[in-house]
């Protein structure tokens, strides 16, 4: 009998870590960029965001975030851990959640503070003639790897061909591979479409120029890219 009980608890148990490790994303909607600002939190060396409300969520549980932006139109995903829960609060303290972000996610975290804080909006223009080559390209989106090829380049994005695109909005490092330089460009962007009928399918990346230094290699890469596509016409 204690071992069948024993057996239940253990059951039991299971299906709840289960249960938890499946639990879909937290979709965490905001209008603008200065809403998210408002529940964006630095405490102790960590960082993440309150969410308002009674939530199922237990100190120390790791979660799946969707950060969504309205206006511009963005969505950000990575992971944290619940830090804090307030379960009564007033005006000035409102019951909620703290969601710290997790140390491995520093790269999209650094991401998403940037573009929430307007410091990617240069970055973010659509700049360029897009060139119409094939290059190899590495693209890590939502921990999937897509190892495949360029339909078009231009210094503000790509379009990367794919049976399965990941979903607009979704935060994607690609590793752009020149034809004469073994050394890839690497560059973070955002979906911005995708194509999933027709003969092209694939999805459009528009690129995170966070610094000169990556702003410079990927002009160079295009530049590259353009000497190759005029040398093709002329021969």
């Amino acid at each position: 009998m204690r071992e069948q009980r024993a057996a239940t608890q253990s059951s039991v148990v299971s299906t709840r870590s289960e249960q938890r490790s499946t639990r879909r994303p937290l979709l965490l909607s905001f209008p603008n960029r200065p809403t998210f600002l408002a529940h964006y939190w630095r405490k102790d060396g960590a960082a993440g965001v309150f969410i308002p409300g009674q939530r199922d969520l237990q100190v120390g549980e790791s979660v799946a975030l969707e950060v969504s932006f309205a206006e511009p139109r963005m969505s950000f995903h990575l992971r944290g851990t619940v830090r804090w829960r307030r379960t009564a609060g007033n005006a000035a303290l409102p019951a909620g959640t703290g969601v710290a972000f997790r140390p491995d996610e520093e790269r999209t975290h650094a991401v998403l503070l940037d573009f929430a804080t307007d410091r990617a909006d240069r970055s973010l223009a659509h700049r360029g003639r897009r060139l119409p080559v094939a290059i190899g390209v590495r693209c890590v989106a939502d921990g999937k790897l897509h190892v495949t090829r360029t339909q078009n380049v231009s210094t503000g994005g790509v379009f990367i061909a794919a049976q399965d695109p990941p979903e607009v909005g979704t935060l994607v490092s690609l590793s752009l591979f020149s034809p004469r330089d073994r050394h890839p460009v690497e560059v973070d962007g955002t979906v911005v479409w995708r194509q999933t009928a027709g003969d092209a399918l694939g999805f459009g990346v528009r690129f995170f120029l966070r610094d000169a230094n990556t702003a410079n290699h990927v002009e160079e890469l295009v530049a590259e890219l353009k000497r190759l596509v005029a040398s093709r016409s002329a021969a």
